[in-house]
């Protein structure tokens, strides 16, 4: 979200929710370069995240 987004980027947001996080995809049938999700807590979202990615 911005001038330099990637216009193929996925976009879960709201536009009440100011904070996002970026998740970088690793799956090449996905044609997304990115995921940008809103969240009131994007630290714990993001955290959520990177331990669901290690399992």
């Amino acid at each position: 979200m911005g001038a330099g987004a990637d216009v193929q980027a996925f976009l879960a947001t709201r536009p009440y929710i100011r904070r996002v996080v970026e998740v970088t995809l690793a799956d090449p049938a996905d044609p997304h370069p990115y995921w940008l999700i809103s969240s009131r807590h994007p630290e714990e979202l993001a955290d959520a995240i990177r331990r669901a990615a290690h399992r």
